[in-house]
């Protein structure tokens, strides 16, 4: 089983959270006794989880970065748990307005964190008084409460709020409380069985129908981000990600016009200043206009060795091959690897007659 379980941990490190269900499904169904040893033996599960988590965390810094508190307060984050729990809830039974990538809002609401921290203490005070009348909802609800910590955003790793992937194990949790609420009463007759059935095929039917809605916006990259702004249109990522699209299929208006949304929403975004200067520069031939968004680009971000490069390629068409230099050689000093800034550096050096 340990072994099972390291493999389990190298497809989905968000396995972590085994060993506490482990723990919930000994207290229910199995009804087994003496902590101390329940507790022995999930030792090993419970190393091979602190150890996964260690390796995780490390690996998300190159492949996701886990983003510092200067990207989204340590506050925000806090208010954004018990709202996401309760709107997670609210998703399985009424699956509306989904979309691949949900942002932080700019501020959350008060009302809705009380909101939202009454509902989840409300039912975690019922989990505990009611744990021996009805055993199946306390470990229903931790399994749903504890397999949904280690994505729940404390520890923040990429942009999203919240993710609907997140969920596949812990709504197992919840809809072990569901089944197990129907009473046996009504199971065990023939007349509750029919009912059941029916009302079970009807909730089949249409969830059936809703995915295959929801499969359509994922036809195209195009259909996809457009349904994302549908749901939340200050998605900037949505937008910036249509608007390489359209750079790539040579549609330059419509790739400014999405670039100029993503810098409304989120002025301090460095990649739709380098991505419109591009445009103005190589398909509106507007370098002077160029010039200004890869100037704002360093600005937001002096590391930037495209920003340099293209802030470049602008003076040299501007005929300013002196003034073009020197951030061809910044670019380089960044990106020694960069061989198209070495180049147009080439270029610009033997037109100023270096």
């Amino acid at each position: 089983m340990l072994l099972l379980f390291i493999l389990g941990l190298m497809s989905k490190p968000m396995l972590v959270t085994l060993p506490f269900v482990l723990l919930l499904l000994d207290f229910w169904p199995l009804g087994r006794k003496g902590i101390k040893r329940l507790l022995l033996e999930k030792v090993p599960f419970i190393l091979v989880s602190a150890a996964d988590a260690v390796i995780t965390i490390q690996t998300q810094k190159f492949w996701a970065p886990v983003l510092s508190l200067e990207y989204q307060s340590l506050t925000t984050r806090l208010e954004n748990i018990p709202v996401s729990y309760v709107k997670y809830i609210m998703k399985m039974f009424i699956p509306n307005k989904l979309a691949f990538l949900y942002l932080f809002p700019k501020d959350i609401p008060v009302w809705e964190v009380g909101v939202s921290l009454i509902v989840l203490i409300v039912i975690t005070v019922f989990a505990i008084v009611m744990m021996r009348r009805l055993p199946y909802v306390l470990t229903g609800w931790f399994w749903y409460i504890g397999t949904l910590v280690p994505v729940i955003g404390f520890v923040q790793a990429g942009l999203q709020s919240m993710a609907d992937r997140y969920t596949y194990m812990p709504y197992v949790g919840l809809f072990v409380i569901a089944a197990m609420a129907l009473p046996a009463e009504i199971i065990g007759t023939t007349r509750g069985k029919a009912i059941v059935s029916i009302s079970a095929a009807v909730v089949i039917i249409l969830f059936a129908v809703r995915a295959k809605e929801q499969a359509h916006c994922w036809q195209t990259s195009v259909t996809l981000y457009r349904h994302a702004l549908e749901v939340d249109e200050d998605n900037y990522v949505a937008h910036y990600n249509l608007g390489t699209i359209y750079l790539s299929e040579g549609k330059a208006n419509e790739a400014v016009t999405a670039f100029r949304k993503v810098i409304m929403i989120k002025p301090t975004y460095v990649l739709p200043y380098i991505n419109l200067g591009m445009v103005m520069l190589f398909q509106l031939q507007r370098p002077e206009e160029a010039i200004a968004y890869f100037y704002k680009a360093i600005e937001l971000d002096s590391s930037s060795a495209d920003a340099y490069n293209g802030a470049g390629a602008a003076l040299a068409i501007l005929k300013r091959p002196r003034q073009a230099i020197p951030f061809f050689e910044k670019a380089l000093e960044l990106a020694p690897g960069f061989e198209l800034a070495r180049a147009n550096l080439d270029r610009a050096r033997r037109d100023a007659g270096q």
